[in-house]
């Protein structure tokens, strides 16, 4: 009986507070589907934050009748951090709500303001952005418009824009620059005569001599969390440039082999490949993961110990 009545004074309590919403809010919109954003040759999204978004915040600020209900799905036809997860988009340049990532791997410190684009493009440009998705009219040649989607009841339409000539995702690098630290090889892409469809910026002088080839060209076969692969084809050695972040636990090889992985342009990675057709496989590994899981698995030997040491001592006691 006591229960009960728990039960139902919860129900009570809690009635309107924690409504369900319908799974529809969650599905993406057909002319946002139909952008195939999720395509893996087809380049990165940038969703412009809705934080800096006059639209959204005017919107917002009107308070109507289920406003947060309506506002998440706003957010996830919009692909905020971290709605693209969920339709496996990739994003690139989105504000960092964790406040762990590297400076380099957002844009944050250049400005995301709409109002000037030109802030930001070089930099989207450089992380193989192709699709632009903004709550607000973003006004910039290099854009085009592509559609203009109404969100449901918000009154909101989210703009989707075209990047004309995005740089690709991967390629192969014939032509290496050398850079004294990270930050020079970051800003090396935006010189005026950088080729991103050739060229490469590393901080090892060693990286230079693996570029020789004249033309090459490289394709995504399959994209996990963990294990990335691609088709190189080139007619003399040179670098595989995948346009992603790189980190310390990264391993390329090039037909099972292992291979040679730089970082390159300050923050992507880059594998060296001979002239030829071949096969790149990058996996990801968490540094230090087997280290920790001894370290675990000792410390809950030692935890057992002492409990059986102590059980002993008592009876003996």
């Amino acid at each position: 009986m006591l229960a009960i009545v728990i039960a139902v004074d919860l129900a009570r309590a809690g009635a309107g507070l924690n409504r369900q919403s319908s799974p529809l809010i969650f599905h993406q919109l057909p002319e946002i589907a139909a952008e195939r954003l999720d395509d893996l040759a087809g380049g990165r999204a940038f969703a412009v934050p809705v934080s800096l978004s006059r639209n959204f915040l005017a919107w917002l600020n009107a308070r109507q009748a289920d406003t947060d209900l309506f506002m998440t799905y706003a957010m996830r036809q919009q692909l905020e951090p971290y709605n693209n997860v969920m339709n496996r988009v990739e994003t690139a340049g989105s504000q960092d709500r964790t406040r762990l990532s590297p400076l380099l791997t957002s844009i944050g410190w250049t400005g995301y303001d709409p109002r000037d684009a030109t802030q930001f493009l070089p930099l989207l440009r450089h992380a193989a952005v192709s699709r632009v998705l903004s709550f607000d009219p973003v006004d910039h040649p290099e854009l085009r418009l592509r559609a203009t989607v109404p969100v449901a009841i918000t009154g909101l339409a989210i703009y989707v824009y075209e990047l004309k000539r995005p740089w690709p995702r991967v390629l192969i690098a014939c032509r290496a620059h050398w850079a004294s630290t990270r930050l020079d090889a970051a800003r090396a892409p935006h010189a005026a005569n950088w080729d991103p469809y050739r060229d490469v910026a590393f901080e090892d002088r060693d990286a230079l001599r693996m570029a020789g080839c004249n033309s090459g060209r490289a394709r995504t076969v399959s994209l996990l969390p963990d294990v990335e692969r691609y088709e190189s084809e080139s007619d003399g050695p040179g670098w595989l440039l995948v346009r992603s972040t790189h980190a310390r636990g990264w391993r390329a090889t090039v037909d099972g082999q292992p291979a040679v992985l730089m970082r390159a342009d300050g923050r992507h990675r880059a594998v060296a490949v001979p002239s030829g057709r071949h096969t790149v496989t990058l996996r990801y590994e968490p540094p230090w993961l087997w280290p920790g899981v001894a370290l675990t698995l000792f410390a809950v030997v030692t935890l057992l110990g002492i409990l059986v040491s102590r059980r002993k001592k008592t009876g003996l006691d």
